[in-house]
């Protein structure tokens, strides 16, 4: 019904496993569909902390109001990582996905948690460094999250007439001799 690379590929693809329960490839959209809140909020923390270094920036360079929204963005990246948290226990347990959503979520929010004491306790040489590293492992996460949406099973590939064409020896002619395997002529004598 789409292909993988299509807009489409949220919608239903049947699996064809018989007994699988159900209409086939429902399980497999439902998988598909836990799979989009976790992509959409890592996406959103990723563009949440880039927006944390455009505040910082700002504050640094004279616009004292960006400190509170700089605070009030790291509040918001929390809640969306807590989230994100969440959503992925689903898409573990009942979804049979992987467990590194979990873990990836988990120690990003330990890792803020961390940025937010360094920023309150005004240690620059900790917070902006950490900050950096952060901002990179969330856009890694994000991009990661949107290859992890499970895709139908591709059939195996099978050998076409052409290919097997190719593989057997071709029959040997008088036409594909060698110069080699030809006699010189005879002179008339």
């Amino acid at each position: 019904m789409g292909t993988r690379d299509s807009p489409r590929r949220w919608l239903v693809r049947s699996t064809g496993a018989p007994g699988a329960g159900g209409p086939p490839g429902v399980a497999e959209t439902l998988r598909r569909w836990m799979y989009l809140p976790y992509c959409l909020l890592t996406s959103a923390v990723a563009v949440t902390l880039f927006l944390q270094a455009v505040l910082a920036g700002q504050f640094l360079s004279g616009t004292f109001g960006s400190l509170q929204r700089h605070q009030d963005g790291a509040a918001l990246a929390d809640m969306l990582l807590i989230t994100a948290f969440l959503v992925a226990i689903p898409a573990r347990w009942p979804g049979r996905g992987p467990r590194w959503p979990l873990v990836a979520s988990l120690g990003l929010l330990g890792l803020t948690g961390a940025q937010n004491v360094a920023g309150f306790e005004r240690l620059l040489t900790v917070h902006i460094p950490l900050g950096v590293a952060i901002i990179l492992l969330a856009v890694l996460l994000a991009v990661r999250s949107w290859r992890l949406v499970p895709h139908a099973p591709s059939p195996p590939k099978t050998a076409v007439p052409s290919e097997l064409a190719r593989a057997a020896p071709a029959p040997h002619t008088p036409d594909d001799r060698t110069p080699d395997d030809r006699t010189p002529p005879r002179s008339p004598a």
